[in-house]
């Protein structure tokens, strides 16, 4: 037969109480509890703020006093708890309110206000209608113009505490125009502006959004254009003239988009080039169409002319001179006149007759008999030759019979 035990319902909880006192004593040793306040502010959200009236004073914040184990201080952060007040039964002016902690970790012990309470200002709630002004800053570029704004709607409405909404002068939207060469066109949040210029915060614009139009017009463009020297006059005779370089090759002219389309490029004032032998330089002025102008208005063009003197060909014969032969040999045979084309500077040419050209038969070392001896031809400086007929010249010598003296 087995005796069934009864328990004492006294001894067991007893014993629970002992045990987990016992649990706390050892973790309180090992995690000890740590109270201090937070080096974190804490937010102070504020409810339930009466109908009609709205807070224009900063939004508080507070510190904790916070119980916890010393291991949880370290995740600890604002978000861990929530401060609120509770607006309920305020009144217009200065209100002191008392702070609530809610609190999002569970091995928080406690977590209280520094301070328990905040002071908050309540004001009623008012709505006035103030212009709109559009302040456009900077210029467009140069050769554009600015038509005066428009906008819409040309009013707003300004919503906040009493006390801001009285300072709100204008309603202003700030619209740069440095490098702006279209026309503007769209919507813009505007800023609540009191009388000095002062930006007012804490009240805000109704509707948020207005619309702006600012035309800009092109008045002058711009357009790089090539520059073309221009010369006039004849060179001296035997020359001609190389195509001229001018400095500045381009130039910017401004004018109107219509006018400028039909200029492709500038002229220089004509360079005088007559007589001309040699390269020259000048400095001369830019013409300018009608209708346009310089983005540089004392812009000079720098031009260069450079003059060649014309190759030509020319035909000269001559009787060749013999060399080299020897004492008693003579030349038996009538020697043919020898043909030269030679070429060269045209100037130079034309001032030459055929003393100047010279053919020899170098006959050196040569017996009696037939012989085919090459022409040499000596031609002036900077002078080539481009044909020579015959090109072998046959020459026959015969040697000297002595006379006999007679007695």
């Amino acid at each position: 037969m087995r005796l069934l035990r009864v328990v004492d319902p006294g001894r067991a909880i007893l014993a629970l109480l002992l045990a987990l006192g016992l649990w706390m004593v050892v973790q309180n040793e090992q995690n000890p509890e740590k109270a201090a306040l937070t080096e974190f502010p804490v937010t102070v959200d504020v409810v339930d703020i009466p109908a009609g009236l709205t807070m224009v004073s900063d939004t508080p914040e507070v510190r904790l006093w916070v119980r916890a184990p010393e291991n949880v201080w370290p995740r600890l952060k604002a978000d861990s708890f929530k401060a609120r007040v509770r607006a309920t039964g305020a009144a217009g002016g200065v209100n002191d309110l008392r702070v609530q902690v809610d609190v999002f970790d569970s091995l928080v012990r406690t977590a209280e206000p520094r301070p328990d309470t905040v002071r908050l200002r309540l004001e009623g709630v008012r709505e006035r209608s103030v212009p709109v002004k559009v302040n456009p800053t900077g210029n467009v570029p140069f050769g554009y113009s600015s038509a005066g704004p428009k906008v819409s709607p040309e009013r707003l409405t300004v919503v906040g505490p009493e006390s801001l909404v009285q300072r709100v002068d204008t309603a202003v939207v700030d619209i740069r125009m440095d490098g702006v060469t279209v026309s503007v066109s769209g919507s813009f949040t505007p800023r609540p502006i009191d009388g000095r210029g002062a930006e007012v915060k804490g009240v805000r614009l109704t509707p948020p959004q207005i619309g702006v139009e600012i035309p800009v017009n092109q008045e002058v463009s711009y357009k790089e254009v090539g520059i073309r020297p221009i010369t006039r006059g004849r060179l001296a005779p035997g020359y001609y003239l190389l195509p001229p370089e001018v400095e500045p090759a381009s130039a910017t002219i401004v004018g109107h988009p219509a006018v400028l389309s039909g200029v492709s490029f500038l002229e220089t004032e004509a360079v005088d080039v007559s007589d001309v032998s040699s390269s020259i330089v000048r400095r001369t002025k830019v013409q300018i169409p009608s209708g346009v102008s310089l983005l540089q208005p004392q812009l000079t063009a720098l031009v260069t002319v450079r003059v060649q003197a014309l190759e030509i060909t020319q035909s000269v014969r001559l009787l060749p001179t013999i060399e080299g032969l020897g004492p008693d040999l003579v030349v038996g045979s009538q020697l043919p006149l020898i043909e030269l084309a030679v070429s060269g500077p045209a100037p130079t040419l034309q001032g030459l007759n055929a003393r100047d050209f010279k053919v020899t038969l170098n006959l050196a070392e040569l017996g009696p008999g037939r012989h085919t001896v090459q022409p040499r031809v000596a031609l002036p400086s900077s002078f080539k030759l481009e044909r020579l007929a015959p090109q072998d010249v046959t020459v026959e010598l015969r040697r000297v019979t002595p006379l006999t003296a007679q007695g």
